[in-house]
This record gives C-alpha cells, sequence and structure tokens, in this order.
C-alpha cells in the first residue's frame, strides 16, 4: 500500500468522529449540534480525547498494514516528487487540508475562537500527517519525503488562512474518483480490490479547487451554493516513475502513455444548505469534501474532451 492510503483513512476516520458534533442549527437553542457560544469544557476535552484516540488508532494501523512486508532501517530521506506525476503530492495536501478543516471545526464546536480554533486544528493536522514520515523514514522502500512535508505545510497554512477570510466557504479542496483499467495490471500497487483501489489508484483520483462563482463573476443572481472546479489528475499510470513490461506475476503489461489531465468543471457546494434538521445540516457540512459529478472538460496533450458527467 502507498502511504496516502492510511493517511487518507486517517482523514476520513476524523470524518466520522466529527459529523455527530459538528454543524450548525436555525434553531434559538442551543444543541449538541451547535457551536457553543463560550468555551465549553466537556466539549473541550471530548474533541481533545476524540484526537488522542484516532491518533495511535491510525499508527497501529500504519505498522500492521503498511509495512507488513518492509524491513527496519536506519532513518533515510527518499526524493519522491517526481512519482505518480504528482498526483500523490495534492493528495497529501487534501489530506492534511482536510484533517486541519475537520480538527479546527471540532475546537470551533467547543467555544474556541476561530482563530485559537484555526491554530490548533491547522496545527494538529500538520504535524499528525507529517508524523507518518517518522516511520516512512525509518522502513526500506519508503523513506522520509521533503516534498510530503512542503504539501502538508501548504495545506494546514491554507485552512488557517480560510478562517481568517469573511467567507471561508469561498473555495474548498475537494475529491473525486472512478474506476480505472490500469489496477488490474499491477494490484499490488494499485489495489487488488474496490476500497484499496478508491486509495491507491492515482489513475482515478482528481482533486479539485472549488470556487463560489459569484466571487469570480460579480453576479448577484449567481446563488452562493454553485461554484466553479479546476481539476487536477494524470492517466496511464502503472507504477511511481515508469511503467514496467511485466509485472510480479511475470505477466507480460501493455505500455500506456503517461499523461497530465486539467478539469474545467461546474460544482455545487453542499455545506450552503441549511436544513431544520441539525443533524443533516451537519451532513451537509462534513461531507462538502465530496465533488459533486457535473459536466466538465478535459484539457491534456490530446486535446479537449466534453464529459456530460463527471464523476
Amino acid at each position: 500500500m502507498n502511504r496516502a492510503f492510511l493517511k487518507n483513512i486517517f482523514s476520513i476516520l476524523f470524518l466520522g468522529c466529527s459529523i455527530s458534533l459538528s454543524g450548525s442549527t436555525t434553531s434559538d437553542s442551543l444543541s449538541i449540534f451547535s457551536n457553543a457560544p463560550y468555551f465549553t469544557p466537556w466539549r473541550f476535552w471530548t474533541a481533545t480525547s476524540v484526537h488522542a484516540a484516532a491518533i495511535p488508532i491510525s499508527l497501529k494501523g500504519l505498522n500492521t498494514i503498511k509495512y507488513a512486508n518492509s524491513n527496519v532501517s536506519d532513518f533515510y530521506w527518499r526524493n519522491d516528487n517526481a512519482d505518480w506525476m504528482q498526483v500523490d503530492k495534492v493528495g497529501q495536501f487534501w489530506a492534511t487540508y482536510r484533517l486541519s478543516q475537520i480538527s479546527s471545526t471540532f475546537y470551533n464546536w467547543t467555544g474556541l475562537s476561530k482563530d485559537k480554533s484555526a491554530k490548533l486544528g491547522t496545527l494538529i493536522g500538520f504535524a499528525t500527517i507529517s508524523s507518518f514520515e517518522l516511520f516512512d523514514g525509518r522502513r526500506t522502500n519508503w523513506g522520509a519525503s521533503v516534498g510530503d512535508i512542503a504539501v502538508n505545510s501548504l495545506g494546514a497554512s491554507l485552512v488557517f488562512f480560510q478562517w481568517t477570510w469573511d467567507d471561508p466557504y469561498a473555495l474548498n479542496i475537494k475529491y473525486s474518483s472512478s474506476s480505472s483499467i490500469y489496477a488490474k495490471y499491477n494490484p499490488g500497487l494499485l489495489g487488488s480490490n474496490r476500497i484499496e483501489r478508491l486509495f491507491n489508484d492515482y489513475n482515478s483520483q482528481t482533486f479539485w479547487a472549488s470556487v463560489r462563482l459569484n466571487k469570480l463573476i460579480p453576479v448577484k443572481k449567481i446563488p452562493n451554493w454553485l461554484n466553479v472546479a479546476f481539476g487536477y489528475g494524470a492517466d496511464g499510470m502503472i507504477a511511481e516513475r515508469l511503467n514496467p513490461s511485466i509485472n510480479a506475476a511475470g505477466d507480460y503489461i501493455p505500455q500506456f502513455d503517461r499523461y497530465r489531465q486539467y478539469y474545467l468543471s461546474l460544482d455545487i457546494d453542499i455545506r450552503r444548505f441549511q436544513s431544520k434538521i441539525p443533524m443533516v445540516s451537519a451532513i451537509f457540512k462534513n461531507f462538502g469534501f465530496i465533488k459533486i459529478p457535473a459536466p466538465t472538460l478535459e484539457f491534456s496533450k490530446y486535446g479537449v474532451k466534453f464529459y456530460p458527467i463527471f464523476l
């Protein structure tokens, strides 16, 4: 498994922990789903306990799953910046961004100010995801990555600065995934089942910068929930840098052209939608990281391609 797999699992774990506790309500009375108007110790310790429990769980999973077939070595650094046409680096950025968002929201729920919540949440996001490099650096065939730490800092920093904006929802970093034809040629690396492929097959992943459309086009009639999204992905990748001609089983692998893909699409920011049911609003808020399927243009060295619906 590649390093992004457990990092994204870690982020989703926090999503599950926070979805039942964060959100907003239109009710005048304070509920479990509302942010506290003042610092509330029991909420703070609840948030801290969830973080304290999730971190060792994720590290245990890291050691038992990711490094099952890897030996311990002296700590070393590896330059992996050219791997996977940098899709893995964008994924690393997204994972830190997402975890920083969740942690900041969680602590804001406790009654901490936005500024304090953002500082604490982004510090947790950066430190947690970056701590994986300590383990990577002591395992053969892995190695700690300066590039990973750099994109981690960018992901956490973006969340921190967004929390200082008048409209922190004006920009969101999103994720989408669809099946590809490549995993069957190298299942040990790209995934042997649908769940593994969801995280390990970088050919199937697209990451998006989703921007509120009426921020770019100042027309009042454009609803706040309508966004334009700019995406990045890549295709034709059987391995990190060069595609092998034979897989681990000795089977011949067709030669595929590796190339980058850029996308322009419409999007919907479901975080803008409010419900009279606080739990529904919390779901909208926490699942806003998923890119909504929509008409899309793809730009690559092969020209322009139109998708009526891009998943």
